[in-house]
Parts: structure tokens; sequence; C-alpha cells
């Protein structure tokens, strides 16, 4: 298992934007400022915040450009919530899962090429195609295990 390191940087994001047929208009170059200078991962509603001179529905369409392109990815909590961060896959060009806190939040992204041989065995197994799947791992970060309620069961 390898865990992935943030090598992204707002250069890659708009060369992919244009690439794949995006023009990169000054609210764009806004929106990608505004993500590379929030904390690791983001909601639509800190985005909005911290660009209240822009819609909320051009915030909307251009996270929604950015999933689609792979340069960011939503990951759900433990809580149900929705966030967003910078997507290494598109860098990377493999495909990666989540380990996420449920103390502090963070957001850990790893790739294993165990786990992804696994999944080929069971769809050859299973005679099941798999177009995509998503994992995400909840449990406690080497900062907050310490500190973890003691009826957590693991």
């Amino acid at each position: 298992m390898k865990i992935i390191k943030n090598n992204v940087n707002s250069l890659f994001v708009l060369s992919t934007l244009n690439r794949s047929g995006y023009r990169t208009t000054a609210t764009r170059r806004k929106i990608i400022d505004a993500i590379f200078s929030l904390d690791n991962s983001f909601t639509v509603e800190d985005l909005i915040q911290n660009l209240p001179d822009l819609g909320r529905a051009t915030i909307f369409r251009n996270v929604k450009v950015l999933k689609d392109l792979q340069i960011i990815c939503q990951v759900f909590l433990d809580n149900g919530q929705s966030v967003y961060q910078l997507d290494f896959e598109s860098s990377l060009e493999s495909h990666h899962h989540h380990l996420i806190c449920s103390k502090c939040k963070c957001i850990q992204e790893f790739n294993s090429g165990e786990l992804e041989g696994l999944l080929r065995a069971v769809s050859e197994e299973m005679s099941f195609e798999i177009d995509t799947h998503r994992l995400e791992l909840y449990g406690y970060c080497s900062s907050c295990k310490t500190s973890k309620p003691s009826d957590v069961q693991i």
C-alpha cells in the first residue's frame, strides 16, 4: 500500500482544463486559486464563502467540471457530509482510495496493487465487469488514535 502525496499544482489543473477543451477563464482561475488556498478538503460552501463575488450556480457548475475531469474528487465523511479534495489520480493515472479520520476528518489517499488484484479476481470469479468502485475506510489517524473513544470497536 502506498500513501499518495499531493503533487498537483494550479498549472497542472489549468493545463488539464485546456487539454480537455475548457477555457481557463478568470472565474475558473479564481475557483482554482480558492481550492488551493483551502485545507486538504473543502466543501462547495467553503468555496461560496471564499468567493462571494461568484454565484452559487457558477461555483457548482465549475466544481462539476473539475470533478468530471478528475481534478477533484468527492469524498463522503462518516457523518454523510460530502467534501472535495484535489484528485491525485489525474496526475498519477492510477485508482486510489481514502482513509478518513473519524475525529479530525483528515483524508489520506492510498493505492494498493493487492486490493486492485483482489477486485480483478472477484470480477473474474463472478463473471461481473466492474466499471467503477469506491472505497473509503473510516478510523483514526496517527495523531488521533491515541485519544479515540474507548468504546470504539475495530
